[in-house]
């Protein structure tokens, strides 16, 4: 008789427990409970898309105070250059809208204000004689749509948002991101971070070339007349 009370015991203990305790749950059902930023998510990253030739062809208002920034800034580089070299700088005449357009179309992205106010003033520069620290020449209308047809053919990694605006001889760019802020793309990947606008950069050469402003570069004034940079 005790032995059955014993059993009896033994299997309505073994019964209680094993209706408190959950059965596991499938690893899909357990990553649910958690929400759905605790689940992996199992679709690749997005790549970045590069299309030159599909850019839009309509050129973005230009704000007049992003106008008055962008001229202001040329105006005192200009200055600084005119007073300094004793070499010429020779600048593209003005670009025209249409020939912006056509450079945004053939880029594959939009141009940003400052852009579109700096390519008003300069398309670009021929030879030397300017550029950005510490060696990039402000690139044209045509060359920034062919160059960045040739980024995206040829780069592994170059984001069709990109806009390549200032160059060096050996495949250095600096660009503009789909946020407007200044890039620096090397050979073979990206550099660093430059500036957070154009309009950023071009008041900081300004302050540079006038001795406003301590940076890692400085302006130097070569043999033949021509502005270069020198690490500090």
């Amino acid at each position: 008789m005790v032995a059955i009370f014993l059993i009896g015991g033994l299997v309505i203990a073994v019964a209680f427990l094993a209706g408190s305790v959950p059965a596991p749950q499938a690893p899909s059902a357990a990553m649910s409970a958690l929400g759905p930023s605790a689940q992996p998510s199992s679709r690749p990253a997005p790549q970045p898309v590069c299309s030159p030739g599909s850019g839009p062809t309509e050129i973005a208002p230009v704000p007049p105070g992003v106008r008055a920034r962008v001229d202001a800034a040329w105006s005192r580089i200009e200055g600084w250059l005119a007073e300094s070299l004793t070499t010429e700088v020779v600048w593209n005449p003005p670009a025209a809208d249409a020939a912006i357009s056509r450079a945004q179309r053939a880029a594959g992205a939009a141009f940003p204000p400052d852009l579109v106010a700096s390519l008003r003033r300069h398309d670009g520069v021929r030879a030397a004689g300017f550029t950005f620290p510490p060696f990039y020449a402000p690139m044209s209308t045509g060359e920034i749509g062919a160059d960045a047809g040739k980024l995206c053919a040829a780069t592994a990694g170059w984001d069709g948002s990109h806009i390549p605006f200032a160059r060096d001889s050996g495949g250095w760019y600096l660009y503009l991101d789909s946020s407007g802020a200044v890039g620096e793309h090397a050979p073979g990947g990206p550099g660093d971070a430059a500036a957070g606008s154009l309009a950023d950069l071009l008041d900081r050469t300004a302050d540079m070339l006038e001795g406003r402003r301590t940076d890692r570069y400085f302006p130097s004034i070569g043999a033949d007349g021509v502005l270069g940079w020198r690490l500090r």
